[in-house]
């Protein structure tokens, strides 16, 4: 939802959207590159698949994140 803030310029930056949120900037930052996850990987989170050594630390703060799809699924451990 945030990501769709930005895109739409509900709000012009993230330091804007952490400020309207009342969140640290970094974290609103961080949660914003969590859009960018492949769907399979949100849907198999959502419906409690993901694998069980993935913890939220892997995702948030997500430095070395991938952006490849098939990259994240190595990186946090789907389909090994």
């Amino acid at each position: 939802a945030w990501f769709k803030r930005l895109r739409a310029g509900e709000v012009k930056s993230i330091a804007e959207l952490a400020r309207a949120e009342g969140v640290d900037r970094r974290d609103a930052g961080r949660t914003v590159e969590l859009a960018f996850l492949a769907p399979d990987i949100v849907e198999a989170i959502i419906a409690g698949r993901q694998p069980p050594e993935l913890m939220v630390s892997h995702l948030k703060p997500a430095p070395g994140l991938p952006l490849s799809w098939l990259e994240q699924r190595k990186y946090l451990g789907f389909g090994q």
